[in-house]
């Protein structure tokens, strides 16, 4: 699912998401997808670290600047974009396949599972900018992001 974020004063954003299609899917190239599609130059990869409150989750998330390569059908002009990618689950999140791999493992000795969606972010930035430039740009959208994932996945 694409969906395309306008805020106020700020270039417009795409939020993609991958959910999990069924108990027994694992996360693992949701991210080479992603990266394949775009046919991204990355620069300067580096954790970003966030929190929400409603409901109360930590979120480790995979960040970096990328130069588009090539126009998509989804996006037709080449830009710079700041991107953060991450497994979004109910209690938290993280980049990493094998985060999630432990929790579940942990929830099956309870006969549960842990749900996950695979989120990445897609801000626009100005081609000179640095990733600290828009992280207070780009936090306040993760965040709401994480909110709404956890929150729909909280529903019983």
């Amino acid at each position: 699912s694409v969906q395309a974020i306008a805020q106020p004063g700020k270039r417009t954003a795409l939020v993609m998401i991958l959910p999990q299609w069924g108990p027994q899917e694992m996360p693992g190239v949701e991210w080479s997808d992603v990266d394949g599609f775009f046919r991204w130059q990355r620069e300067g990869e580096r954790s970003l670290n966030f929190t929400t409150t409603n409901p109360p989750t930590t979120v480790q998330a995979r960040y970096f600047l990328a130069r588009d390569t090539a126009a998509t059908k989804v996006v037709p002009l080449r830009q710079t974009v700041a991107v953060l990618q991450w497994y979004a689950t109910p209690t938290g999140g993280n980049p990493s396949p094998g985060w999630w791999f432990g929790r579940d493992q942990w929830a099956q000795l309870s006969r549960g599972r842990v749900p996950w969606v695979a989120v990445s972010l897609r801000f626009p930035i100005d081609p000179r900018s640095a990733l600290e430039d828009v992280e207070g740009d780009v936090l306040p959208l993760a965040q709401a992001v994480q909110e709404a994932i956890a929150q729909i996945m909280l529903i019983p």
